[in-house]
């Protein structure tokens, strides 16, 4: 078997590869955190309420757009199709061996 020593490779994997990889476990474990505090404590909270239901967070003065039921409803079910998507066979191993820093959740 022959070392793979081409500079244009050696970048690549080293600009690219590990530093993407480490972005997709860093948000991997951000979205677990988010479908976990949805699941278990918000989900109960808001069951009441009905799509149009706005979130009332003080930051429309500051330009920020009002969300309301339904975006945190469909924002949960993009979050839980890009684990699926992240959780596929052997992702975990690969993004374990490229990863060279700790996770960064800051």
């Amino acid at each position: 078997m022959a070392d793979i020593t081409d500079p244009q490779v050696v970048f690549f994997s080293n600009v690219y590869l590990r530093p993407l990889m480490e972005v997709a476990r860093d948000l991997q474990l951000r979205l677990t955190d988010a479908a976990t505090e949805y699941t278990t404590n918000i989900a109960g909270i808001i069951s009441g309420n009905v799509n149009a239901d706005p979130l009332i967070d003080g930051r429309e003065l500051e330009g920020v757009t009002q969300l309301t039921k339904l975006d945190l409803t469909n924002t949960l079910t993009h979050l839980n199709a890009l684990l699926t998507t992240l959780d596929t066979a052997g992702a975990d191993a690969l993004r374990a061996k490229l990863t060279v820093r700790p996770p960064n959740l800051s």
